[in-house]
């Protein structure tokens, strides 16, 4: 009987599990490390500071990542190259918020505090809008970008590295492909070609005697 061998286990590679774990830890410590500072007078005397930005997402993606080391560390390695493609879309997702704010945040914060200003002493939006942007001429209402923005962006990137180190790991096959003979099976001695049955198989079946009755005469 003929059965398909097993699969032997090897080692597994550490490289890309590695990589993603790392990414999440940094995208976590860029949350630690908040992305972004706004700050504005609050009053003539006194400077508001407040934290801004997407920093959530680095924690969210974070912890996503990390689960999704583990999972390509002990699953099989075909659903571990799955689970660790999807870490390109966790640091995709981090990179581009990240890019986003260093694109955005200035005038996002400068028009929020324009709206809620305006709304605050009821003023005109445009005269508002006039003053604010005169501060933000002279600095004194302004985006500061801290370490943790610059973290994120390395961490999405060394958790792309690792979603495509993922990709490309080779999923285990048996070491000796095709089909195997069962060990339980029976074995037959090998025969050359024109050399006739078996002996066993020419033995005739043992004959049952008649019944006694046969020999009677009537």
């Amino acid at each position: 009987m003929l059965t398909r061998p097993e699969a032997r286990s090897t080692p597994r590679p550490l490289l890309a599990p590695g990589l993603i774990a790392l990414g999440g830890t940094l995208a976590i410590a860029s949350w630690a490390l908040n992305w972004a500072r706004f700050s504005f007078p609050e009053t003539q005397t006194t400077v508001r500071t407040v934290f801004v930005g997407h920093r959530t997402v680095g924690l969210i993606f974070g912890i996503i990542l990390l689960l999704r080391a583990a999972l390509a560390r002990t699953l099989s390695p075909r659903q571990a190259r799955t689970w660790g493609g999807f870490a390109i879309l966790s640091g995709g997702f981090i990179a581009g918020y990240a890019i986003y704010d260093l694109a955005t945040e200035q005038t996002r914060m400068v028009s929020a505090l324009v709206a809620n200003t305006a709304a605050a002493l009821h003023m005109p939006v445009t005269a508002v809008q006039a003053e604010i942007s005169r501060q933000v001429a002279q600095g004194q209402v302004k985006v500061t970008f801290l370490a943790g923005i610059y973290v994120a962006i390395v961490a999405a990137a060394i958790a792309v590295v690792g979603g495509i180190a993922s990709l490309r790991m080779p999923v285990e096959a048996p070491a000796n492909p095709g089909f195997l003979r069962d060990p339980l099976a029976r074995t037959h001695q090998e025969r050359e070609p024109g050399a006739g049955l078996p002996e066993e198989m020419l033995t005739p079946p043992a004959v049952p005697e008649p019944p006694r009755s046969w020999d009677r005469t009537t």
